[in-house]
């Protein structure tokens, strides 16, 4: 609102600043009706270039953007300075400055436009279909905000804790399954060897082998007997007479003992010389292994362990049980064409027994009465194939070093010979 005694400036007629440089402004009092009059002449006012807005058809007036209605910003080749974008004409408290607008923003449509008589007349159809209304709901602040955020942790925590306590009882199940498990594996286990044990102790004293099996033996006839001994002497009912022939019974029963475990002894003898001899010849037949630059393992056949291999194959050929008086024949002129090449007393003797067997066979001699020259036909194609002259993988099986002098100093040490000889 102005003043009562209003004066645009100094000097009457100055140009306002904010209405430009050009605009004459006159203002007319009158105190009694308390009136004012503001008369602003912008004939001498230059035109503003048009940068945005609408003008309406009943009366031409023409509404500028509130950006199009301020003055230049700033002269060419001047300092910076911003306009004052609070003024009496825009009538804005805040003003925005965007550095490019699209044509949209630029131009109104409006559906219905009003002539002079108030008529509305439709001029363009603007499509609503897909218009929504939005309602705002109540105002949220910041408190209310964090207790929704609070809330929302809440819950998340919950769930979160509901899991882990779920996984948490998931993992003790299956632990408590798997504990369970366990024990059941190793009762069955111990189970299993305990009835192992129980069965490999009835086996070694039924079929002994070793000689712990044998010392076994042995302390439990031992412990037998001296039970059985203080039972006749703890027998106050039995005189004299009824002890003698009580122990008479019981050295009979031990004599006859012995005598098994006697005989069992003999038969493990032979189970384990058979044993030892096929192992023996097993590994002289076996390949070389022989480690690469490269750490890979490879097996090696050698001219050696081809002819041990094939003397092994002609041991066991002999010891089967024969069925036909052919395949004998065949495997004893295999042996006959594998030995022949040699000239020693032992070939000639092998030579000489392979000749009578063959000639009791076609005699027709029964097989009990050549068990004995079959026996010493194995035992002496046994020493061929154990002595290096004839199989060179028996050297590395021999007992005793084929060097006698081995280990011991090749002269004799004399009793003037210095401590350290050259």
């Amino acid at each position: 609102m102005l003043p009562k005694t209003f004066s645009p400036s100094p000097q009457q007629g100055a140009a306002s600043p904010e209405l430009g440089r050009r605009a004459t402004v006159a203002a007319e009092v009158q105190p009694a009706q308390n009136e004012y009059t503001l008369i602003i002449d912008r004939k001498e006012e230059k035109e503003l270039l048009y940068r945005g807005g609408y003008k309406d058809v009943r009366d031409g007036t023409t509404y500028l953007n509130a950006c199009a209605q301020t003055r230049v910003p700033w002269p060419p080749r001047a300092k910076k300075q911003w306009p004052k974008m609070i003024s009496r004409e825009t009538q804005k408290s805040e003003l925005r400055n965007r550095v490019k607008q699209t044509v949209r923003e630029a131009y109104t449509q409006m559906q219905l436009i009003y002539n002079n008589d108030g008529d509305a007349i439709p001029t363009v159809v603007i499509d609503n279909s897909f218009d929504n209304y939005r309602i705002p709901g109540p105002y949220e602040d910041s408190n209310a905000w964090e207790e929704k955020r609070r809330l929302a942790a809440i819950v998340i925590q919950k769930y979160l804790r509901r899991k882990i306590a779920q996984l948490a009882a998931h993992r003790m199940r299956r632990y408590a399954i798997e504990r369970r498990q366990f024990w059941k594996e190793h009762e069955r286990r111990k189970e299993e060897e305990r009835k192992a044990m129980l069965q490999w102790e009835l086996e070694r004293r039924i079929n002994p082998r070793t000689r712990a099996d044998f010392e076994v033996l042995y302390q439990e006839l031992e412990n037998w007997r001296f039970q059985e001994n203080a039972k006749i002497h703890c027998n106050r009912a039995a005189n004299r007479h009824d002890k003698t022939h009580a122990f008479k019974e019981l050295l009979t029963k031990e004599l006859k003992l012995l005598q098994a475990l006697d005989t069992l002894r003999r038969k493990a003898a032979k189970l384990n010389r058979q044993d030892r001899i096929a192992n023996t010849l097993t590994k002289m037949g076996s390949p070389k292994l022989w480690e690469m630059s490269n750490g890979r393992i490879v097996h090696v056949q050698t001219p050696a362990t081809n002819r041990a291999s094939d003397l092994g194959q002609l041991y066991k050929e002999l010891t089967k049980q024969v069925d036909s008086m052919d395949t004998r024949m065949g495997v004893l002129g295999y042996v006959k064409w594998m030995v022949q090449v040699f000239h020693t007393p032992l070939i000639r003797e092998i030579l000489l027994l392979i000749e009578r067997e063959a000639d009791l066979m076609f005699r027709g001699r029964p097989a009990s009465s050549l068990n004995g020259l079959r026996q010493r036909i194995l035992n002496l194609f046994l020493q061929f194939v154990e002595t290096p002259e004839f199989n060179p993988e028996a050297v590395s099986f021999l007992y005793v070093p084929v060097d006698f002098d081995h280990g011991k100093n090749r002269f004799p040490m004399m009793r003037d010979m210095p401590a350290e000889f050259p």
